[in-house]
């Protein structure tokens, strides 16, 4: 048993269903119904009333009784939480942060959140997104921001914001008011590896073979490529930055891939507070942004 079998729980009986309690933890509906049943393994008794016909959840009186022992455990582990060895010890928080978000925004957020935190140590790292879940999931970091997602059994995920992808370009390309991929020429294409990216570039292109170039990561692309009649697709943070740094023009692609969610996951209960805080800040400085919308 763990502190987030206990909360799934306790997510269950505050949704009212599997499914309800699922989306919300970002799990599959099997995979919490799969927790629950080796939390029940463990304990040795039934939780919740399994019988057919019946759509109404409800607790076994063996589950009732657990309800009120899973509040004070989660209220005591927030408490053990909360304890510090050593009062004059800056907080550590550690965040990988994906490569076009750490290239683009976060140098604001971090700046701002330093500032309005300045007794909290902030670690920033930059592992492939694949791999900051792993790490979070293990422990290694106390969170990430990503731009895609991934099943996992452990980590919570806060949606934050999404942005647009949008049409860039050098000032003296050919191209000006709305573009549409019709018009496009893949052999002058600068094509950031994305899977958003992929599906919009099979469906219009075929392939992405025809791209002049593929990156990685943003931090690749070479602000000096755009003088030489070439072209992206990229999400709108990015595209600002090379407007401002590569003497980019930003125009509006019609039917373009899907806006680009942005999240940062966790692992509940960890430096809880301070992770609320990173998150707020980093709606802040969002929020600034033309063209970005914010998630509830």
């Amino acid at each position: 048993m763990n502190i987030y079998d206990i909360e799934s729980f306790l997510r269950i009986v505050q949704k009212g269903n599997f499914s309800k309690a699922a989306e919300s933890l970002s799990l599959t509906q099997p995979a919490l119904s799969q927790r629950i049943r080796l939390l029940e393994d463990e304990l040795g008794y039934s939780l919740f009333m399994r019988q057919k016909g019946c759509r109404a959840l409800q607790l076994t009186p063996a589950g009732e009784e657990f309800l009120g022992i899973a509040r004070k455990m989660t209220g005591l582990w927030s408490e053990a939480l909360n304890i510090r060895p050593d009062s004059g010890a800056p907080a550590i928080l550690s965040v990988s942060v994906a490569d076009s978000i750490m290239t683009c925004a976060m140098p604001s957020i971090s700046r701002s959140f330093l500032r309005a935190n300045p007794e909290i140590k902030l670690l920033l790292n930059n592992y492939h997104t694949r791999d900051a879940y792993r790490r979070v999931e293990e422990g290694e970091l106390d969170a990430a921001v990503v731009g895609k997602r991934f099943p996992s059994t452990n980590i919570y995920r806060k949606a934050v914001y999404t942005e647009p992808w949008v049409f860039i370009c050098g000032k003296d390309a050919p191209y000006s008011g709305v573009i549409h991929p019709s018009m496009l020429d893949t052999r002058r294409q600068l094509m950031l590896c994305n899977k958003e990216v992929d599906d919009w570039q099979e469906f219009w292109f075929s392939s992405s073979l025809n791209s002049i170039a593929g990156l990685a990561k943003i931090s690749y692309m070479d602000p000096d490529l755009f003088e030489k009649d070439l072209w992206a697709v990229l999400p709108l943070t990015v595209a600002q930055l090379l407007e401002r740094t590569a003497h980019g023009q930003i125009l509006q692609i019609q039917d373009g891939p899907q806006p680009r969610a942005v999240d940062i996951i966790y692992r509940k209960g960890e430096k809880s507070e301070i992770i609320e805080k990173f998150i707020a800040c980093v709606r802040r400085e969002a929020e600034k942004i033309p063209g970005i919308h914010l998630l509830n």
